[in-house]
């Protein structure tokens, strides 16, 4: 596929000038030193099936499958991808890229190209978890998130595909690992994540170990599905102290390792309309939220009805969360997404 070039493969798929940056990426990671084999599309259907992925959902990725010779436009794409994802496995300071979806015009094909994607990157992954001998359970179960995204694509879109294909690169990556009822991302302050600028450069400086550049934190993140019990959070947070201090051992001068999280759910306005007693709610309370938010009504609407550009004005209601939502923005106001950290263990 040497003979190809971004050009040719923008103008055969329909990809425009916002899609420059992701060619390029994968133009860049040059081709593979060895090309996917002709049982790739089995194996791949062998491992979603695995992960869980429904029935359809692996029917139409065998379906799909680019053909280098007849496809190879498409074929460039996966190969690339998949050279780029490999390229970074286990690097937790690797650049992970830029993941949009591809064009609503290339239909079912496009839609699956990141399914296909994760399948055939996923096995580096795997062998890098193994290798560094993290327990099979975990690995499993961290891959297997790519069921509750293809499962959210289908709801929202009505057919096969990842939903938010850039965050399931960190899977594919080996970056990420689910523990228990929660996911943790480990990751280097200055790497994107500033406590500087959460509190002003004194601020953050005084707070010292853990919060000081190179320290390793750790993002918290909710799988979607499942409520968020807090006996069940708590246990995640145990669970993934223990894996933190046999995998991530700390480095000179850092006893303090922090989970730090940041989502629509920390937004404490939620407190006024549902109970303290509410599993969100208490979800809050064990983080310390760092001042300042953004505005962030569309990933709420997003996650709590699970489609993009619902209308509050239409949507109907059938949950307390849903309720509590619409009425918010029904009277002029706005949701925040907010940042906070806390202790794997309570000091």
């Amino acid at each position: 596929m040497s003979d190809l070039s971004t050009h040719r493969i923008a103008a055969a798929l329909g990809l425009g000038e916002g899609f420059e940056p992701f060619l390029r990426q994968l133009d860049k990671a040059g081709e593979p030193a060895q090309p996917l084999p002709a049982t790739a599309a089995a194996e791949a259907a062998e491992l979603l099936t695995r992960l869980g992925c429904s029935d359809q959902t692996v029917a139409d990725t065998l379906a799909t499958w680019p053909d280098p010779e007849r496809d190879p436009e498409r074929w460039w794409l996966l190969e690339r991808g998949r050279r780029y994802l490999n390229a970074a496995v286990g690097d937790i300071d690797a650049d992970g890229g830029v993941w949009p979806q591809l064009p609503e015009a290339l239909g079912l094909p496009g839609s699956c190209y990141y399914l296909q994607l994760y399948a055939v990157a996923a096995p580096a992954a795997l062998a890098w978890y193994r290798q560094r001998g993290v327990p099979d359970q975990v690995s499993w179960a961290t891959l297997a998130d790519v069921a509750r995204h293809e499962a959210i694509h289908r709801r929202i879109h009505g057919r096969s595909g990842i939903d938010a294909p850039g965050w399931m690169t960190l899977h594919a990556r080996a970056v990420i690992y689910e523990l228990g009822r929660l996911q943790f991302a480990p990751m280097h302050i200055g790497g994107g994540v500033e406590p500087a600028s959460w509190y002003g450069a004194e601020a953050a400086a005084a707070l010292g170990d853990g919060f000081r550049p190179g320290d390793l934190i750790f993002g918290v993140h909710i799988p979607a599905g499942g409520s968020l019990d807090p006996e069940a959070c708590e246990a995640s947070y145990q669970e993934a102290g223990a894996f933190v201090d046999r995998f991530f051992p700390a480095g000179a001068g850092q006893a303090r390792r922090l989970a730090t999280c940041s989502s629509w759910l920390l937004d404490d306005q939620l407190a006024e309309y549902l109970p303290p007693e509410s599993n969100i709610v208490r979800f809050q309370r064990a983080f310390e939220l760092v001042p300042g938010w953004q505005e962030r009504d569309d990933a709420v609407l997003t996650f709590v009805f699970r489609n993009r550009g619902v209308d509050p004005e239409r949507a109907e209601p059938h949950t307390r969360l849903e309720r509590a939502v619409l009425a918010h923005l029904q009277a002029g106001r706005h949701f925040h997404w907010r940042t906070g950290w806390r202790d794997f263990v309570p000091r």
